[in-house]
């Protein structure tokens, strides 16, 4: 999703979480988050969120650039059909959209990336689920060789 830009002689002014973009979460109530990885090579992932708390979010990169994966977790199509991946940075005019029904994971490709969320749900750790990181599906995709990986995101189950 590309983010309006509106350029005068003073620069450029973009509104990444504005009315507009926040209505494609259709959800009353909206959440917004700042995570902050400071090591190269970190990676956060790959979570999703279990009903009642499954999450619609919108992703902007503020500080840095990542190598965003998404898994649509809709199993009857082909693996191939469930993986996206993009790269997203400070100087880019993009915000990711992620719609319920997605596992989310990212790479930080420089050191200090900082990631702006607006979430339509609350965290709920009881309903956080996810996949391995080095699934042999997704294990090839990290541009770097991943390091930094919470030890509880290595036990999630292998992607099949």
């Amino acid at each position: 999703m590309f983010c309006d830009r509106h350029i005068d002689a003073r620069g450029y002014f973009s509104t990444f979480f504005g009315k507009r973009e926040l209505l494609r979460l259709k959800q009353s109530e909206t959440y917004i988050a700042l995570s902050y990885t400071n090591l190269t090579n970190t990676v956060r992932g790959m979570h999703f969120q279990e009903e009642p708390y499954s999450e619609a979010k919108l992703l902007k990169v503020i500080a840095g650039s990542i190598s965003d994966i998404l898994i649509d977790l809709d199993e009857s199509l082909s693996m191939n059909q469930r993986i996206y991946q993009y790269e997203l940075s400070e100087s880019d005019d993009y915000c990711l959209y992620i719609p319920r029904g997605y596992a989310h994971g990212y790479q930080a490709l420089t050191d200090n990336v900082k990631v702006l969320y607006a979430l339509d749900s609350s965290f709920s750790k009881l309903h956080t689920r996810g996949f391995s990181p080095f699934s042999s599906v997704l294990k090839n995709l990290w541009p770097i060789q991943p390091e930094n990986i919470k030890l509880e995101d290595l036990a999630w189950p292998e992607l099949s």
